[in-house]
């Protein structure tokens, strides 16, 4: 399992069902992450406020990234239809999520003749890292 994090929803936007949480430093440090990128990730729970489990989630979705990483924040928002709207993600509320592989879709130029590339890059995959605002266990 490549890097596990329990990480505060920081912000929704309702219209995409976006998410806004602090990507783990381990993943910023290791890979440059642009718009072009997408994230494969697992959802294991969801907690409230108060750090209490409202749901046992266990589904993997693509998360595109949109915007830009903050330097200084290290914010990313990751956009995803079905399950924010399923389990009622609010800001303020925590999820566990297991980042396993980080997706890049590379565009070819118009007159090159290349088609688009997709690399897919397992994160981490011989060592377990975790990232947690708390401990549930």
């Amino acid at each position: 399992m490549p890097v596990r994090a329990i990480k505060e929803i920081i912000s929704r936007r309702a219209a995409q069902s976006a998410i806004c949480i602090k990507v783990p430093d381990a993943i910023l440090d290791a890979f440059k992450i642009g718009s072009e990128h997408e994230f494969v990730c697992e959802i294991r729970r969801h907690f409230d406020k108060d750090k209490k489990l409202i749901h046992e989630v266990n589904e993997t979705a693509n998360f595109m990234s949109h915007g830009h990483v903050l330097s200084s924040g290290r914010i990313l928002e990751l956009a995803e239809t079905t399950i924010s709207q399923k389990y009622g993600l609010v800001v303020g509320d925590y999820i566990e999520i297991v980042f396993l592989a980080v997706i890049e879709n590379r565009k070819r130029g118009i007159f090159s003749g290349k088609a688009e590339e997709t690399i897919r890059t397992e994160i981490f995959p011989d060592r377990v890292i975790d990232d947690l605002d708390f401990s549930p266990d």
